[in-house]
């Protein structure tokens, strides 16, 4: 099973398990309510039409920072599921638990139809750029062998979003090589992009392998803005 899905796949059980326990939150005693707790389903689907009734408070809160929490990790770029929860649910009432109820079951539908993988590329497209910034200041300041690196692993990087972007399949041990191969294989650039590619992996393996004196500085900061390029005209 591949990275991506064991993480949806473990979202999928912490949200399917924060909705039961959504479901199942008892009502507050002095409320003057009563309302028996039961692990059945269809029975914890009844207690939604309870919307004006008040929920026991360390229930609720537990539920209500363990939601938060899961929402917080999710690793999208734009995460209105988050904003969305802190906005609409403002109370212990039965009323605003439904509301983040069916923003958890929408959440657990959106994971379902592909929609984390989308936020997932989002979010990597924004970290390999830090990278790529943090390589300019190292280069700016006579560290050219680790810049090296670093741009060659954002590249390599890339190159598996490419992939995915269009549905070529590749193993997780492919490297820069492989994944050029197969992304030129199926034309998604040309042959002299894929001739470049090959240089700058020359670059990045000396780095790699300590073989210092293999490349200039500036050799590495053609390689860094090369790269901007790239991203910017097949990721961009």
């Amino acid at each position: 099973m591949a990275v991506l899905e064991k993480i949806e796949e473990k979202y999928l059980v912490r949200i399917n398990d924060l909705i039961q326990f959504g479901e199942g939150l008892p009502i507050d005693k002095s409320s003057g309510e009563s309302l028996k707790a039961t692990a059945r389903r269809s029975v914890r689907l009844e207690q939604r039409k309870f919307k004006d009734v008040w929920l026991d408070a360390q229930a609720y809160n537990q539920w209500f920072i363990r939601v938060i929490n899961l929402l917080s990790s999710l690793p999208i770029k734009e995460n209105h599921y988050k904003t969305q929860f802190e906005n609409s649910v403002r109370g212990r009432k039965g009323l605003y638990r439904n509301i983040g109820l069916g923003i958890l079951e929408g959440l657990y539908k959106d994971i379902e139809n592909g929609d984390l993988q989308k936020g997932i590329e989002l979010a990597k497209a924004e970290v390999f750029t830090d990278f790529l910034d943090m390589a300019d200041h190292l280069l700016g300041n006579g560290y050219k062998d680790p810049a090296a690196f670093l741009i060659g692993a954002v590249l390599e990087g890339e190159l598996r979003n490419l992939c995915k972007r269009n549905s070529i399949e590749f193993k997780e041990g492919d490297g820069i090589n492989s994944l050029n191969s197969k992304l030129a294989d199926n034309n998604i650039y040309t042959s002299t992009v894929r001739s470049q590619i090959q240089a700058w992996k020359k670059i990045r393996d000396s780095a790699d392998h300590k073989k210092f004196d293999d490349y200039t500085e500036n050799q590495v900061k053609d390689f860094l803005s090369g790269v901007r390029k790239f991203i910017g005209e097949y990721l961009g």
